[in-house]
């Protein structure tokens, strides 16, 4: 049985809960270093499919990049996007249409609209009007050195030097990013850039829907690339783990659902070449209020 820690934070008690585990679906592709996820995963508007970018790699025959499409019915639709393309892909929170960062025209994926744009790890607006792009990272997990910029797709604003993996903030006017593996926050129009994670193995942030917190990847095992999804609250702070270290898996790349109590993340297993999508839930710290005396003394009545 897991024990709950109670941190004392003014009047409040805050409960830190026990690393949830999570539910793993295995996905009938490979993880092995050459074909694999590229992006992260991305809900549709009624959180009843995820989409998400593959490269399939079979060398000499062929070489391809999927549009995969997963539903919770159990059916499976893939549309080719190109030969090549690391960039991922977003759904829009709104509509049935995905977003596609790779040069190519308007298409449909079994009834859903794709389209491409210029740039790398798109993610829309909460509105559905506006997408962030960023720069291309070549490598999911271990790449800290990510260069380029971050900009708005349709109106090529740019928002921020330096700075990869956007996500936009729940009120639409602030974008967390990457920065040389630390995590950094910023206005829409560029001003009052604030780091919030020092570790220099940071990627991929989300931001809760709440607006409190923002969900990362973090490589604690830098030399074998392991990987795990953590927690810092948006002004910065401490950060906590809240994914089960499981040995020769990497749990990265989050998403959260519409409510907040859900995390969704891949799960990349090297050791038996295995791709899974895992779902995490109430991993956010519940505060609870301090019992006043009035309400001891009524208990004990």
């Amino acid at each position: 049985m897991h024990s709950l820690v109670a941190l004392a934070v003014g009047s409040a008690l805050m409960v830190a809960q026990p690393v949830p585990m999570d539910s793993v679906i295995w996905l009938p592709l490979v993880f092995d270093g050459l074909s694999g996820p590229y992006g992260r995963p991305s809900w549709s508007p009624n959180e009843r499919q995820v989409a998400f970018e593959y490269f399939e790699y079979n060398p000499p025959q062929y070489h391809r990049t999927l549009l995969e499409v997963w539903s919770d019915d159990g059916t499976v639709n893939q549309c080719y996007i190109a030969t090549y393309s690391f960039s991922g892909v977003a759904w829009s929170p709104i509509a049935n249409e995905i977003a596609v960062t790779y040069p190519v025209p308007p298409g449909d994926c079994h009834g859903i609209r794709t389209f491409g744009l210029a740039g790398a790890h798109p993610s829309w607006s909460q509105d559905g009007e506006r997408i962030a792009v960023g720069a291309y990272s070549s490598h999911p997990t271990c790449d800290r050195d990510t260069h380029g910029d971050v900009w708005t797709a349709a109106s090529r604003r740019l928002v921020v030097n330096d700075g990869a993996q956007p996500d936009w903030s729940p009120d639409d006017r602030s974008i967390v990013f990457v920065r040389r593996g630390n995590l950094w926050t910023v206005g829409i129009d560029g001003t009052n850039e604030h780091q919030i994670t020092d570790s220099g193995y940071d990627s991929w942030p989300a931001w809760s829907p709440d607006g409190r917190y923002v969900a990362f990847t973090r490589v604690a095992d830098a030399p074998r690339c392991r990987a795990d999804v953590w927690l810092v609250e948006a002004t910065g702070g401490q950060s906590s783990r809240v994914s089960p270290i499981v040995e020769g898996q990497s749990r990265e790349r989050p998403a959260w659902s519409k409510d907040g109590h859900r995390l969704m993340y891949f799960v990349l297993d090297a050791t038996g070449s295995r791709l899974g999508i895992a779902i995490a839930r109430n991993v956010i710290p519940v505060p609870v209020q301090t019992p006043t005396w009035s309400s001891v003394k009524r208990a004990y009545r």
